[in-house]
C-alpha cells in the first residue's frame, strides 16, 4: 500500500476534500456490491474477522518511508483475509481496518477526522486481488498456486497505483514522477511479504488464532520504521538549521551592502559590526562608546547590562578580549586600537570558545576597516581642501557650483556667487616675502569662513583669488553678503617681522543666476564685476547688472543676517579689462 503524502500530518483543501470523498464513496458502492452480487462459500466469522482488523490496524500504523511519501506493511494481514474469510467481504475488512488506524489518530488529535475519509480511500488495492482470489475459486492457503498469487499481485498494485495517481493529480496536482519512488517500492515490499503472509495464513487454517504470528515481524518493521522516521526528522532538523544559517548569511551580506553604503563612516561601521556579531554570535545585546557617543542594540535588560559593564572593565584591565558574567547574563568584550570597547551580551548560555573566535576576528577587521574609514576621510578632504587656506579646492568649487545652478533651475530659488581678490597682494610677496605672502592668504581665508553661513560654499579659486557660493540668496543678498566679507577682511591687521602691521583689503564682484544661465555665465559675472571694482579704486564691493547704486536693504532680502550698512559698494558690469593689483 503507497502513499504520497508529506511524512507530517496535514488538513487537505477543498480540492483534496473533494476528490478523496468521491474515491471513498465509489469504494464503498463497490465494495458493499461485491457480497450482493458475487456469493462465497466461506463462512463468516466475526471473531476472526474482528482479530483481523485489528491487527492489520497496526500493520496500518507501521510506516516505511520511500521517497515522498511511505509504504504499509499491510500485505502480512491482506493475504490471510483472503484465505480465512469470505473474499466478498474482504475490501469492507480492509477498509474497517484503516478506518480504525486512522480514527486511533483522530482520538488522540493527531490528525483530523477527514483522515477516516482518506482511510476509506486507500482501501482501493483490496478489490483487486479479491477479484482475482474469487475467480480462481477462492481456494485455500495451501491450495493456492503461485500463479494465482502472482496474478493477484500484479491486479492489487495495478489498482493500487492507478488510484494513487488519479487521487494525487486530480486532488493536488502532483505529477506521478514526482512520487515515482513509493510507487514503484509498494509492490516490491508487498510481494517481499506476500511468502510469509501464505505462511501464516497456512497456520491460521488449522488454528485461526495462529494468525498473530505476524505481529512480531510488525513489530520489527515498526522498530525500523522508527528509526527510519528520526533519521528523517533528524535530517528535516538540519536542513532547518542551514536553511536558518543561509539567512543569517543573507543577512550579513545584507549588513555589507550597509557598509558600502555607510560612506565609511566609523560610527555607522561599529553599529553595523554590533548588529553582525550579535547575529552571528546570537546575542541579545550590544554596546561600544565612541568619545561621548553610545550605541547600544538589542532589548535593554538590567542584567545584560551589567554584564556588558563588567566585560569592558575586565577588557581595560587586561588589554585584550575576555568574558565576563552576572548570573544567568554572559558577555564578551574586545578593544579596538584606538580604545574603544565593544561588548556584547545574551542570557542563560555562556558563550563558547568558537563566538570568542568569531567576536574577535570581527573586531579586528572592524578597527582595520575604521582606520581605512579614517584614511579615507583624509584623502577625501585633501582631495577637495585647499591646503593653505582650508576652503575649498577649485575643484570642490566647480562641482558644487554646477550643483546649485541645476538646483536653481528645477526650484527656482536664487543662488548667487561672490568673487574677491586681495589688493595688491603682489606687492606683499615683493615687499615681504612668500611666506609673509602664504600667512596673509590663511587669515584671509579664514575671515571668510567666519563670515559664511554654513550653507555658504568659501573657495580658494586660484592664486590669490577667492570665490562664495551662496545658495538660495538673490543678488541683494549677495551683495550685503560680499559687504560683510569685504569689512571682516579689512578689520585685519597682521604682525610684520620688524614689529610693524599689515593691513589687508580686497575687491569683490558679485553675480547671480540669471533666467537661462549656467555656471560658466556666472562665474563670468562676478569676474567682470570684480575687474570693475579692482578698476573703480579697489576694496570696494560691485555688482554685476549695472542697475545704478545699490541701497543696504533690511536683512529679510534675500539674506537672513545682514551685517552693518557697506562703505562702498559700486555697481558695475563691465568686461575684464584691467589688470589685478
Amino acid at each position: 500500500m503507497a502513499s504520497a503524502r508529506p511524512h507530517r500530518a496535514r488538513r487537505l483543501d477543498r480540492r483534496e476534500r473533494r476528490v478523496e470523498s468521491v474515491a471513498a464513496a465509489a469504494f464503498l458502492v463497490v465494495a458493499a456490491a461485491m457480497p450482493l452480487a458475487l456469493g462465497s462459500s466461506r463462512a463468516f466469522a466475526p471473531v476472526l474477522a474482528g482479530a483481523l482488523v485489528a491487527v492489520h490496524a497496526i500493520a496500518s500504523r507501521v510506516r516505511l518511508y520511500v521517497g515522498a511519501g511511505y509504504v504499509m506493511p499491510t500485505q502480512l494481514v491482506l493475504i490471510p483475509m483472503l484465505f480465512l474469510l469470505p473474499v466478498v467481504s474482504v475490501p469492507l475488512v480492509v477498509a474497517a481496518g484503516l478506518v480504525a488506524a486512522a480514527g486511533f489518530d483522530v482520538v488522540r488529535g493527531r490528525a483530523h477526522p477527514e483522515r477516516v475519509v482518506t482511510g476509506i480511500a486507500d482501501a482501493w488495492h483490496a478489490i483487486g486481488s479479491s477479484l482475482v482470489i474469487m475467480l480462481a475459486g477462492q481456494p485455500g492457503a495451501g491450495a493456492v498456486t503461485w500463479q494465482v498469487i502472482a496474478l493477484a499481485l500484479l491486479a492489487q498494485s495495478g489498482l493500487d497505483v492507478l488510484t494513487a495517481i488519479a487521487r494525487e493529480w486530480f486532488g493536488r496536482r502532483i505529477r506521478p514522477t514526482l512520487h515515482a519512488g513509493s510507487l514503484a517500492m509498494a509492490p516490491l515490499i508487498d510481494a517481499s511479504l506476500t511468502p510469509v503472509a501464505i505462511l501464516a495464513a497456512s497456520a491460521a487454517a488449522a488454528r485461526p488464532t495462529s494468525v498473530v504470528v505476524v505481529v512480531p515481524l510488525l513489530g520489527l518493521l515498526a522498530a525500523l520504521s522508527a528509526d527510519r522516521r528520526h533519521r528523517i526528522e533528524d535530517a528535516a532538523r538540519r536542513l532547518e538549521a542551514l536553511r536558518a544559517e543561509e539567512a543569517r548569511l543573507d543577512r550579513a551580506i545584507s549588513r555589507i551592502g550597509q557598509t558600502f553604503a555607510s560612506k565609511l563612516n566609523s560610527t555607522a561601521l561599529v553599529e553595523l559590526a554590533l548588529r553582525t556579531a550579535a547575529e552571528a554570535c546570537r546575542a541579545d545585546r550590544g554596546r561600544a562608546a565612541i568619545g561621548e557617543r553610545v550605541i547600544q542594540i538589542g532589548r535593554s535588560d538590567k542584567r545584560l547590562d551589567r554584564a556588558l559593564f563588567a566585560a569592558r572593565e575586565a577588557v581595560e584591565a587586561q588589554g585584550h578580549g575576555c568574558g565576563a558574567s552576572c548570573g544567568e547574563a554572559f558577555a564578551l568584550g574586545h578593544p579596538l586600537p584606538d580604545g574603544t570597547v565593544l561588548t556584547i551580551a545574551r542570557s542563560g548560555e555562556p558563550f563558547s570558545e568558537d563566538d570568542q573566535r568569531r567576536f574577535g576576528s570581527l573586531v579586528r577587521q572592524l578597527g582595520v576597516a575604521i582606520e581605512n574609514a579614517a584614511l579615507h576621510e583624509r584623502l577625501q578632504q585633501q582631495a577637495t581642501t585647499d591646503e593653505l587656506t582650508g576652503l575649498a579646492n577649485h575643484r570642490r568649487f566647480e562641482e558644487r557650483l554646477r550643483h546649485e545652478v541645476r538646483r536653481s533651475r528645477r526650484s527656482g530659488r536664487p543662488v548667487s556667487l561672490v568673487m574677491l581678490d586681495i589688493d595688491d597682494f603682489k606687492g606683499v610677496n615683493d615687499t615681504y616675502g612668500h611666506q609673509q605672502g602664504d600667512r596673509v592668504l590663511r587669515e584671509v581665508g579664514t575671515a571668510v569662513r567666519r563670515a559664511c553661513r554654513s550653507t555658504d560654499l568659501p573657495a580658494r579659486y586660484g592664486g590669490e583669488e577667492l570665490a562664495v557660493i551662496l545658495p538660495d540668496t538673490d543678488l541683494d543678498g549677495a551683495c550685503v553678503a560680499a559687504e560683510a566679507i569685504r569689512r571682516a577682511v579689512d578689520a585685519l591687521e597682521l604682525p610684520l617681522a620688524d614689529g610693524g602691521r599689515l593691513g589687508v583689503t580686497v575687491s569683490v564682484g558679485v553675480g547671480a543666476v540669471t533666467a537661462g544661465g549656467d555656471a560658466g555665465s556666472l562665474i563670468a559675472a562676478a569676474d567682470a564685476a570684480l575687474y570693475d571694482a579692482k578698476r573703480a579704486g579697489k576694496n570696494r564691493v560691485v555688482r554685476a547688472g549695472g542697475r545704478g547704486r545699490f541701497n543696504q536693504r533690511s536683512p529679510e532680502a534675500g539674506r537672513e543676517t545682514a551685517p552693518a550698512v557697506p562703505r562702498a559698494i559700486e555697481d558695475g558690469a563691465g568686461a575684464a579689462a584691467a589688470a589685478r593689483g
